[in-house]
């Protein structure tokens, strides 16, 4: 059984977000919108040029760089919100 030591520190809890998965979304997000966006230009306005990938890629970077800064927003309102405990190292 493990034994309770003397010695108490100070711990901060707080939720943090991961920033990868926000990011992926976001990127993800951008990739469905862009494709709608290149649905929806009509076939009288087209030209020559297939702009699918310019559009695309420039949404998804929209959407990452959107994702990127909620996760950003979150993470400062989440150190706000740091909660302290006292905690206890057990030996054993």
């Amino acid at each position: 059984m493990a034994k309770k030591s003397d010695k108490t520190e100070i711990m901060e809890i707080r939720k943090a977000p991961k920033f990868l998965p926000f990011m992926l979304t976001g990127a993800l997000v951008g990739l469905i919108v862009g494709i709608v966006l290149n649905a929806m230009i009509p076939a009288a306005n087209r030209t020559g040029q297939d702009i699918f990938g310019y559009i695309v890629l420039f949404m998804m970077a929209v959407g990452f760089s959107i994702a990127t800064v909620v996760a950003v927003i979150l993470d400062w309102v989440s150190r706000a919100r740091i909660k302290q405990v006292e905690a206890t190292k057990l030996k054993g």
